[in-house]
């Protein structure tokens, strides 16, 4: 198994779709001090943390015995660009969809349609009285005098 090696880990599977980027936390960082290259968005972990291939039954046995409290497998690729620009979320959902999404996306908009529906109302209900959130006493005060004013007005 080609990675790295950290120990104390727990073992964790992220399924990540490609269009996600990997997220280090900054605990993450000053645990592992890597050496972070932000012209070729390169991270790159000291020689100390690395090791070459491991075999499976080599990894199953350390992970049996323990010295691994996490390991990670996360897959991470780059995301397309057309000059610039990442690919557009619509082609991320829509492969993943595709039974849902139409093979040629509309133009615009639906046209506008009448909708019809019917509330049903308990017999001899009223209407709530209340103010759908809270108010404060201020700004209950302007409220009532906005609502004063422009009854007045007609």
């Amino acid at each position: 198994m080609d990675g790295y090696f950290f120990p104390a880990m727990k073992f964790v599977e992220w399924m990540l779709p490609d269009s996600h980027d990997v997220i280090f936390g900054k605990p993450w960082f000053q645990n592992y001090n890597p050496q972070v290259n932000w012209q070729t968005e390169e991270v790159v972990i000291p020689d100390r943390m690395q090791f070459g291939d491991i075999d499976g039954p080599s990894f199953s046995h350390n992970l049996k015995e323990g010295e691994c409290e996490q390991v990670f497998r996360v897959k991470v690729q780059l995301v397309p660009e057309v000059d610039g620009i990442p690919e557009p979320i619509f082609k991320v959902v829509g492969e993943e969809f595709k039974d849902v999404f139409p093979e040629q996306s509309p133009d615009g908009l639906p046209p506008m349609r009448e909708v019809n529906f019917e509330v049903t109302l308990k017999k001899g209900a009223k209407p709530s009285s209340r103010a759908p959130f809270r108010l404060s006493k201020m700004e209950q005060d302007a409220f009532e005098e906005f609502v004063k004013d422009n009854l007045k007005k007609g």
